[in-house]
């Protein structure tokens, strides 16, 4: 029954944060290379297009592990370690960045503030780090609030209502760029969700619930294409990022969760080779984020001869490269500060 475990996204959440790296990275860095038109053309033109939707599926995990560490750490504890899991590597990309895109003073002190993520644009320096701090700080009340509900399946329900009703009033209101965070607030809210539920009991997936699940996976596929692709709109402003990505989101990620739980246990030495390259992937999973900053300027520096796919890995290499580094000098920040907290 183990491997119809809605646990199971617990067990594999680092491996399944490096997947949605790989997929982000691949929509920022990775050049179409296949013949134009032609069905592998096709296909590999869709997974970049749609890359940006492993966003979706960080803020779905965030909300599993949120529920966790609050149970874990008391308020002030908790507000600390999200803060230095992050904040060093976004911090050192903005100071990167004076150089290479010559910022002045006060950009770069309005970036590495959150700003201008709020005042023009959320397009400024790795908009994710903006928008997570944003939800760490409001997510103590909100799973406050939560808890006491009688029915939180309800209650739920009804916040994604409000949400819904708020983003069709306000769309000529708010920053059309905006709802490329807002658009994610559903998401998170159903790992909030199903974070609380797994910590109360033992789910499992049975027949028709996987059924639903494969079917809930491929409308947000076609959602997905009918947005992207075809580039229509669905029911709220920057819709491409919206309904498509939470479904692909939360049932892509209890699909990969299956996945690797089927290659773990009927492919030993495959599988673990498996496992243990997603969840390194999942570890950095934040620094590639950070590296991919630069891809442009990568992309613009690497002339290997019009050779798309060696110009991609090379592309992949350095950005694995600078991801690692990014790692390993984050690493010792935080170990620093944790060090000092204590003394």
């Amino acid at each position: 029954m183990e491997g119809n475990s809605l646990k199971l996204l617990s067990k594999y959440r680092t491996p399944i944060m490096g997947f949605a790296a790989v997929w982000i990275l691949i929509f920022h860095a990775w050049t179409v290379a296949s013949e134009q038109y032609s069905a592998i053309w096709r296909v590999e033109y869709f997974i970049k297009k749609t890359g940006f939707a492993g966003v979706d599926i960080f803020f779905f995990v965030s909300g599993l592990g949120l529920v966790h560490a609050i149970n874990k750490y008391n308020l002030k504890e908790f507000y600390f370690r999200r803060f230095i899991n992050i904040y060093p590597a976004f911090f050192l990309t903005g100071v990167i960045l004076i150089f290479t895109r010559k910022w002045d003073i006060i950009t770069f002190l309005k970036n590495v503030t959150c700003v201008r993520f709020y005042t023009e644009s959320i397009y400024q320096l790795l908009w994710f780090v903006p928008a997570i701090l944003t939800v760490y700080l409001l997510f103590p009340l909100y799973y406050k609030i939560f808890r006491q509900s009688s029915n939180k399946l309800e209650f739920t329900i009804c916040v994604w209502m409000i949400w819904l009703f708020l983003s069709m009033v306000l769309k000529d209101v708010i920053r059309g760029d905006f709802y490329g965070f807002t658009n994610r607030i559903p998401i998170f809210i159903a790992g909030i969700y199903l974070g609380d539920l797994m910590k109360v009991k033992e789910v499992f997936i049975n027949k028709q619930r996987w059924i639903l699940i494969i079917i809930g996976f491929l409308l947000g596929v076609y959602l997905s294409y009918f947005t992207n692709i075809k580039e229509q709109y669905f029911v709220v402003p920057t819709s491409n990022c919206c309904i498509p990505n939470f479904l692909m989101g939360i049932c892509g990620s209890i699909l990969l969760a299956k996945v690797f739980w089927f290659i773990e246990n009927n492919f030993k030495k495959v599988g673990e080779i498996v496992l243990k390259i997603f969840t390194f992937l999942g570890i950095i999973s934040f620094e590639l984020y950070c590296a991919q900053e630069e891809v442009v300027l990568i992309h613009k520096k690497i002339l290997l001869d019009n050779t798309i796919v060696l110009e991609n890995i090379v592309t992949m290499i350095v950005i694995l490269i600078w991801a690692i580094l990014l790692h390993i000098i984050c690493g010792f920040v935080k170990k620093l500060c944790l060090f000092s907290k204590k003394n």
